[in-house]
């Protein structure tokens, strides 16, 4: 054998930086692929990972696979659970697995030809008046500012409020055009900067997914929004037409100049969940509003566009946000 051979192929050498150990047999992620540890690898310690052969993975409940099915890792889930959509491809099923199955073989593949299985649509607001080209509306109401912003980071849309004792509102959507499905499973994403949270009660910013706008969101026929209130408190709402959970606390609570990831993952339209920065919030706030579950399982035509409103009563506050980028996924 050539004298600077190292390994065969189907192992690499894995540094454990998840802050946890990681048991053998458990499948980790490592960039765009899957691979499984060899033997339990302590916190900060490297250990052999697998990147090839077959084995046995939880699956999620609920889902159905044919032999030759397409496997994705669900990163949303604890422990990771393979299903039919989700954030990394695994490989092909290699045994029929019944619904109600618990496990799932798999055989690891490559993931250079992955699947393209989810239509992908992201906008960073480079550059200025994008508005007024691209598929994005800003309806106003008042004294206000609402404009892309060359300054920011790689861009971002500007939304605020004017010093001045009147109602207003300023809303950045699809002008009703509704794009995304939420049959398909819509996952919404949006890095967002607070700088200024609402200051009187009634004024409040709206971001996430929803049908034709209104000026008072709880009116909208159906959605699925994060809430920031005047408390600071950012809450947790849906609405399918049927089944209206109004804003829950989430337990995130937002200063001034705070940077957000959200995340609305629309995936099981009866259990939606909520994610803070890749955490997830859903529990908690299904605990303030005494509910089992966000869902958008009676939708009647589950059709949605991205939403981001900024309103305030009439008073002198100056909420304000920037809009760094966003990002919806949802199948083809």
């Amino acid at each position: 054998m050539a004298v600077n051979h190292i390994r065969s192929g189907h192992s690499v050498v894995w540094t454990n930086d998840t802050g946890s150990s990681v048991a053998s047999g458990a499948p980790v992620v490592m960039g765009n692929r899957i691979g499984v540890v060899q033997a339990t690898i302590a916190s900060l310690a490297t250990g052999v990972v697998l990147l090839t052969d077959t084995w046995s993975f939880a699956k999620t409940v609920g889902v159905a696979f044919a032999v030759g099915d397409d496997v994705w890792l669900d990163l949303n889930v604890s422990p990771f659970a393979a299903s039919p959509i989700g954030d990394v491809w695994v490989g092909k099923c290699v045994e029929a697995a019944a619904s109600a199955a618990t496990t799932i073989k798999v055989t690891l593949t490559d993931p250079g030809p992955a699947p393209q299985t989810r239509k992908v649509y992201f906008d960073d607001f480079f550059g200025f008046n994008r508005v007024a080209l691209d598929a994005w509306k800003a309806t106003v109401t008042g004294t206000v500012t609402a404009s892309a912003q060359a300054s920011g980071s790689g861009g971002v849309f500007r939304m605020c409020c004017a010093n001045t004792s009147e109602v207003e509102n300023i809303c950045l959507d699809h002008g009703n055009v509704l794009g995304f499905d939420i049959a398909k499973g819509v996952i919404f994403e949006a890095r967002v900067k607070f700088v200024a949270i609402p200051a009187a009660a009634g004024s409040i910013v709206s971001i996430g997914l929803a049908s034709a706008r209104n000026d008072t969101p709880g009116t909208i026929t159906e959605l699925a929004l994060f809430q920031l209130n005047a408390n600071g408190d950012l809450q947790a709402e849906t609405d399918d037409g049927t089944k209206d959970i109004n804003a829950a606390d989430t337990g995130v609570d937002v200063v001034n100049n705070d940077w957000l990831v959200l995340k609305i993952d629309t995936r099981n339209q009866a259990a939606v969940k909520f994610f803070v920065n890749g955490t997830d919030v859903t529990a908690a706030a299904l605990t303030d509003a005494t509910e089992t579950a966000f869902t958008m399982a009676a939708a009647s035509t589950g059709l949605v566009q991205p939403y981001f409103q900024v309103q305030k009563t009439a008073n002198a506050g100056t909420p304000e946000i920037l809009v760094d980028w966003v990002k919806i996924t949802q199948e083809h």
